[in-house]
């Protein structure tokens, strides 16, 4: 086929991206102004156009995705609820040493930061002495009873005026 017209690439673009966010082929056309059987046919008309757009519309919402998921991620790290506290924060360090070690594989690392000193210590220990550190480092967060929030603490607020 030939390349498409840059009003078609648009359309494309347009259709992958809804796609890439779950929607029908008629919430597609609709949204495109096609007919379903137009669209639904652009894949195999445009393949190469079709399978880059699509994936970068994938690429792009799973980005927004994932930093929502780490929005309610760092919500819950502050649950009043400390078993929900801590097994956010147990998930999130797996994550994070699942990360570190594949940048690890993929590069040689020059000094070691202070992030990968701390991962390398709550690595070395037991599960018990790292339920105890995870324990301390929830309380820590947990308001007293009867004590004023700590300043920094509880949900964000309004952006300030400039």
């Amino acid at each position: 086929m030939s390349h498409p017209s840059e009003a078609l690439l648009d359309l494309l673009s347009q259709a992958a991206d809804l796609r890439a966010r779950g929607a029908s082929w008629e919430a597609v056309a609709a949204a495109v102004g096609r007919d379903v059987k137009t669209c639904k046919r652009w894949p195999r008309d445009h393949p190469d156009e079709w399978r880059r757009l699509l994936c970068a519309a994938e690429d792009r919402f799973l980005h927004e995705a994932g930093s929502e998921a780490g929005s309610v991620l760092r919500r819950l790290v502050r649950a009043e609820d400390g078993k929900v506290s801590r097994e956010v924060c147990r998930f999130l360090f797996g994550q994070f040493r699942r990360l570190r070690q594949g940048r690890a594989d993929a590069t040689t690392l020059g000094p070691r930061s202070e992030s990968a000193r701390l991962v390398d210590y709550i690595e070395g220990l037991n599960d018990a002495e790292r339920d105890k550190l995870i324990d301390e480092l929830v309380a820590q967060r947990q308001p007293q009873a009867g004590a004023p929030p700590a300043a920094g603490g509880g949900p964000p607020g309004p952006p300030a005026a400039r």
